[in-house]
């Protein structure tokens, strides 16, 4: 949920695509895509103190807040290759290029104002494999951006193909059942080298607009049947929900 004006607004958008997959020998899929975003109210996330509460939806335990940058529309494209390996080994290599908000030098107005949709170019490469004999699952990426964003190019590229923007590590641990269920101890790191920060001023005040957090989050997770339900999260740098996804029938 966002704030415009004092008045609580969702971020709205619609996402419209058409891919086509073609398989490389028998382990590996090669997709491309075209797809059109169309967002009314893109959240814009930042640090900054002394803000306009009408806009600005803070964080009371830290300087972090959310913001309603308004609308963005534009087109885009995706090539992606996935290829699974033997041991469990599976690389990820992800190029896109789409539609971003980025702050003009416009700094007189609101800070809305200054933000303009432009196209930019991505690269994400990345790696999961699982350890043998302690089922422990790592996976590690990075994602390349070109010039300054504030908000994320492809969105829906990054959900489906796992790859954040910048540096990010995961890594899954498999528990000794006890209880119900099956349990898993998390660890996940998001841009861990803190990149694409951008410090810029407008008639609010002077705002540090992030991307993508740099954040380090704990938690155990729990599967009953065919749902995985995440029990506890530990996540000091910002508050964020993590979901997990269903897995197979224990």
């Amino acid at each position: 949920m966002l704030w415009r004006q004092g008045r609580p607004v969702l971020q709205k958008g619609l996402h419209e695509e058409i891919s086509a997959e073609r398989k490389i020998s028998t382990r590996g899929k090669l997709q491309f895509a075209g797809f059109h975003d169309d967002h009314r109210h893109v959240a814009v996330f930042g640090r900054g103190s002394d803000l306009p509460a009408a806009d600005y939806f803070q964080d009371y335990l830290s300087t972090g807040f959310a913001y309603d940058g308004g609308s963005s529309s534009s087109w885009g494209t995706r090539v992606a290759f996935r290829e699974k390996l033997d041991g469990d080994v599976e690389l990820t290599a992800v190029y896109s290029f789409g539609g971003a908000l980025t702050p003009s030098d416009d700094s007189d107005g609101l800070l809305r104002d200054a933000l303009r949709t432009a196209q930019r170019h991505t690269f994400g490469a990345g790696i999961s494999a699982k350890v043998p004999g302690v089922g422990t699952r790592v996976q590690a990426g990075y994602k390349w951006v070109n010039g300054i964003t504030v908000s994320s190019v492809d969105s829906y590229g990054e959900s489906l193909f796992q790859m954040d923007p910048y540096l990010h590590l995961m890594v899954r641990q498999p528990l000794p059942k006890f209880a119900l269920g099956r349990w898993e101890a998390i660890a996940d790191c998001n841009n861990l080298l803190a990149q694409g920060y951008v410090s810029t001023n407008s008639r609010d005040g002077r705002v540090v607009l992030v991307p993508a957090f740099r954040t380090f989050r704990g938690g155990l997770s729990v599967q009953f049947r065919n749902y995985r339900v995440l029990e506890s999260c530990i996540c000091p740098s910002r508050n964020r929900m993590m979901r997990g996804s269903p897995g197979p029938p224990p």
